[in-house]
């Protein structure tokens, strides 16, 4: 192909517009890097949260079960990747982008509106590159529609699949509902069924999936489906600690003890005392998987001298646990409980330790920017916390590693940092952390490869 391959990648969020997670980080930054050599455009829905100009495109209605709703097509000016949102104020102007009763036929719509849309635009991509559940029947209705191109389906979590009554999708017959779920069809099912390649965000997720399918089983079976790992990055533009403006004191590999001066800073702006211990830190959202009591029952068992500081959004339950916590620790405990980027780094720049105990991870991309800052990683041994965090021995490693899902495994891997982090050997692990190379170049590489792959 002499031309430029041409890409249309469809998330259901997409930062800077809206973002929960690593979905929406990986979706802003991805594509650009991939932009350098190919023909990529994006599209995701209108959200509340993307207060940007934007331009009209087109309008068209659109089927939902008995009724018909109408999609506005429009695009943001000034993009280096050019965008298309999918607006319906009835659908996407909300205060949340998730976890509403009627998200499955949120995202259907969603699916039929990128389906005509691109039977509207003269953008004719080669590949659709489609992400998670929220757009896991547009593949089915691409190739139903006749489209000649290829489909790639990645899964960032497969504990999240989406569902909807089978009597939204009145085309399929009763065979191809009863493979999608029967009564509730299941868009995550969906995707693996019509899709041309299945990805996922790292290698040991791959694996995982392939053990425990989730219900996906009978489908990897019958399709002989081989699920490709392809490990996020980070863009390094965005996230590192040199970059002159974000940080008081920025830093690199060769100017550490300025990392000090950014921890001072820190306890600073967080009312903690000024003391040299052993800052340890979170960055995530405050549900259950992400290991969220885990971290409150180690830190509240740990007999060293330390600090604690928490950044994240979530369950309102934990961070009532987390306030207690910080009224019983004044002056050694903050809690944040908002998305704030600026602090986020702040964050990576002054903490010494960072805690990531996930019950599972497909990917994760904290503990990576935590690297490049020099906040030695504490992780649970899964997904794609095991491909990025070697644990640390005799010089070697550039974070910590435990297995047991357990606050007591936890809490004695915390402790086993805090001897190190007294001793002369901190200074080489923090080297090594900095050292590793997760850039997005490298994802974005190996996306590339495959693209030309499925085209050939």
């Amino acid at each position: 192909m002499k031309r430029k391959i041409r890409v249309l990648f469809v998330t259901a969020e997409c930062c800077p517009y809206a973002k929960v997670g690593g979905l929406g980080q990986i979706s802003g930054s991805l594509p650009k890097k991939l932009g350098e050599n190919i023909d990529i455009r994006r599209v995701t829905p209108l959200h509340r949260s993307s207060f940007i100009d934007f331009k009209y495109k087109i309008d068209f209605p659109v089927k939902i079960g008995d009724k018909f709703e109408t999609c506005i097509v429009k695009t943001a000016s000034n993009e280096d990747i050019p965008t298309y949102f999918i607006a319906n104020d009835y659908y996407f102007n909300r205060d949340k982008i998730y976890s509403y009763f009627d998200d499955g036929e949120r995202f259907l719509f969603f699916c039929k509106a990128v389906l005509n849309m691109l039977k509207n635009i003269p953008f004719k991509p080669d590949i659709i590159h489609c992400n998670d559940w929220h757009t896991g029947f547009l593949p089915m209705f691409l190739k139903k529609d006749g489209y000649e191109g290829k489909t790639i389906f990645t899964i960032h979590n497969l504990r999240y699949q989406g569902s909807i009554g089978n009597e939204y999708l009145e085309e399929l017959s009763l065979d191809e509902k009863a493979k999608l779920g029967g009564d509730y069809v299941n868009f995550m099912r969906a995707g693996f069924l019509y899709s041309d390649v299945v990805t996922t965000v790292s290698e040991s997720y791959a694996k995982e999936i392939m053990k425990d399918s989730s219900g996906m089983e009978d489908i990897i079976r019958d399709k002989n489906i081989e699920i490709k790992g392809i490990l996020n990055g980070v863009d390094y533009e965005n996230y590192n600690p040199s970059k002159a403006g974000e940080l008081e004191f920025p830093y690199n590999i060769k100017s550490i003890e300025n990392k000090k001066k950014n921890k001072i800073a820190l306890q600073r702006e967080l009312n903690l005392e000024n003391a040299d211990v052993p800052l340890i830190a979170s960055v995530t959202r405050l549900e259950d998987y992400k290991g969220i009591k885990l971290i409150y029952d180690a830190v509240k068992a740990l007999d060293k001298p330390f600090q604690f500081v928490l950044l994240g959004t979530g369950n309102y339950y934990y961070e009532q646990m987390f306030k207690n916590l910080c009224e019983n620790m004044k002056g050694s405990a903050a809690a944040v409980f908002e998305y704030d980027e600026a602090l986020a780094k702040r964050i990576y720049a002054g903490s010494d330790i960072f805690l990531m105990p996930s019950l599972y991870e497909p990917c994760g991309i904290a503990q990576m920017i935590a690297l490049k800052y020099g906040s030695i990683p504490i992780v649970r041994n899964t997904g794609g916390l095991s491909d990025t965090i070697i644990d640390y021995k005799d010089k070697c490693g550039n974070g910590f590693l435990f297995n047991e899902y357990s606050s007591e495994e936890l809490k004695n891997k915390i402790s086993e940092a805090i001897e190190i982090y007294n001793s002369t050997k901190w200074i080489s692990l923090i080297k090594n952390a900095m050292s590793c190379d997760y850039s997005l170049e490298k994802s974005a590489l190996k996306y590339l490869s495959l693209y030309k792959m499925i085209l050939e």
